[in-house]
């Protein structure tokens, strides 16, 4: 079976798709819907979740001072909810692909949580991604709240980033992303089915430990595998000890090429049953994937 790609991004445009790359194409890819395409139809990735993060914090430090006060958070609200529109109507010219909605802690919550429903109910949107490192805040703050009764009413996932921002423009002295900050979230919603993606890099261990407590707790392999984060037979470890049945492929395209990061987990040391419950089974559940 060809493997579902759990975590890309793709951009409205190739300028966008650069800039968020810091300027140079890093695998090669500007990060356009069509250069995502491409990588499905070479055939090893049948499909893929694009992951919409809203930088809405980033835009109202940016460019929030270029606008009009008092249309500054109107702006911002009408620019997240293009962006999520924008990628729907790109996914629903192609049944390989599916969208995670972003959701913003620091938008208006009744506006938010109208624009999702929607989503859900005209594109059949499956999750939600949020990224607290972006919205300078941590993943338990009070406007992620409704995003998670939200989740829990339709039967939604929630993708988050997870682990550092070092190194990021929101880079910050305070790991938003860290796994213990995702413990009041899973305590205040026994029934969210979250995932922590890229193995919440360097805080590995601290995963692990969220994941003895949370058996609803999932993770992805974006990042981790384009960039080599951990050595093969660590990685192996890793994911075993974490549990096999929890872990989704991913590859954070376009930081990183998808093809490549399959080899990368086929090569690490996992059995064959492994690889392939990683590389397509366990999203196909999770997303109630055909």
């Amino acid at each position: 079976m060809p493997a579902f790609d759990a975590h890309t991004h793709v951009f409205a445009s190739e300028d966008e798709g650069l800039l968020a790359q810091g300027g140079a194409r890093r695998a090669g890819f500007a990060g356009v819907l069509d250069e995502l395409r491409g990588v499905l139809d070479g055939g090893r990735i049948g499909g893929a979740l694009l992951a919409s993060a809203l930088p809405v914090e980033l835009w109202r430090r940016l460019l929030g001072p270029r606008w009009p006060a008092e249309e500054v958070e109107e702006r911002l609200q009408h620019r997240a909810f293009r962006q999520n529109l924008v990628l729907c109507d790109g996914a629903t010219t192609d049944p390989r692909l599916h969208v995670a909605a972003g959701a913003s802690a620091t938008l208006p919550a009744d506006a938010t949580i109208a624009h999702l429903r929607e989503l859900v109910g005209r594109f059949g949107v499956r999750a939600l991604k949020i990224h607290p490192a972006l919205d300078f805040v941590s993943p338990a703050h009070p406007g992620y709240r409704p995003i998670y009764e939200l989740a829990l009413a339709l039967d939604l996932v929630v993708l988050s980033h997870g682990g550092s921002s070092e190194g990021s423009p929101y880079e910050d002295a305070v790991q938003y992303c860290a796994p213990e900050q995702f413990e009041p979230v899973l305590r205040d919603f026994p029934g969210l089915r979250l995932v922590v993606a890229h193995l919440a890099h360097p805080f590995e261990d601290g995963l692990l430990e969220l994941g003895r407590s949370f058996p609803n707790l999932r993770t992805d392999l974006s990042f981790v595998l384009g960039a080599g984060l951990l050595e093969p037979g660590g990685l192996a470890r890793t994911v075993e000890a974490f549990g096999v049945e929890r872990v989704l492929f991913g590859s954070d395209f376009p930081y990183f090429d998808p093809t490549a990061s399959l080899d990368a987990l086929g090569s690490c040391g996992l059995d064959d049953d492994a690889v392939e419950a990683i590389a397509w089974g366990n999203a196909a559940e999770l997303l109630s994937l055909r």
